[in-house]
């Protein structure tokens, strides 16, 4: 099953202000956000991006994250969080469903505004994790289901 359309693409940070960075260059469709990385955490990167989108689809994985850590990401309205025992395919489960969602939302507003649809951009998503394993595991998997990466 590939996760979304062929011409989706997987771009990669190495960390919470590189991934802030590349969240205002490339808006991507779906953000796949560590919660714990040197000098800018999750919650402060997620902070970022609802000043800079409010409704973007972010997914945090939070391995090891209190409940009381969850809450805020919550409030800070995270559009999903994994706290431990990720199955890759529920993760890949939730990217599907969120990217799915903005595009919905994208199209609604684009047929709202009169904007031509067969212009759209190419769709990215962003994976911020500062742990090279992590982001290389998470880039092979979706690569393996159909997203040309670019890292």
């Amino acid at each position: 099953m590939a996760l979304a359309r062929q011409r989706d693409q997987v771009s990669t940070a190495h960390g919470g202000r590189e991934g802030v960075a590349m969240f205002r260059q490339i808006r991507p469709l779906v953000t796949l956000l560590d919660l714990r990385m040197p000098e800018m955490d999750g919650l402060v990167v997620l902070k970022e991006i609802r000043t800079l989108d409010p409704r973007a689809g972010v997914i945090m994985l939070g391995g090891g994250a209190t409940e009381e850590v969850e809450n805020h990401a919550r409030k800070l309205r995270v559009t999903d969080f994994f706290r431990k025992g990720l199955s890759l395919d529920v993760l890949i489960g939730t990217v599907h469903r969120v990217a799915q969602q903005a595009r919905r939302e994208a199209s609604a507003s684009a047929s709202r505004a009169g904007a031509d649809m067969e212009q759209a951009p190419e769709e990215q998503i962003l994976v911020v994790a500062d742990d090279v394993m992590a982001r290389a595991l998470l880039v092979r998997v979706l690569s393996l289901r159909g997203e040309r990466v670019r890292a």
